[in-house]
């Protein structure tokens, strides 16, 4: 699962398959397909594994940040 994290409100997006914004709006982002993403605005992306984030766990700190250098991820 990815996430979206906007530098500029410092909000955590969970990335769908349709377009996802943070709270002020500068940035956004969507699942393609499967795999890959979309992203657009400050933002940094990051991924969680599926079954931590619904263990009911802290999943929060199993977060890894995913470099990108496109705005297709």
């Amino acid at each position: 699962m990815k996430l979206l994290r906007c530098r500029i409100c410092d909000e955590l997006v969970r990335l769908r398959g349709e377009s996802q914004s943070c709270q002020c709006g500068a940035s956004k982002g969507r699942y393609l397909d499967d795999r890959d993403v979309e992203i657009s605005g400050p933002c940094e992306l990051y991924g969680v594994r599926s079954i931590d984030y619904f263990s009911g766990e802290d999943w929060s700190k199993k977060l890894f940040r995913i470099p990108h250098f496109h705005p297709t991820t």
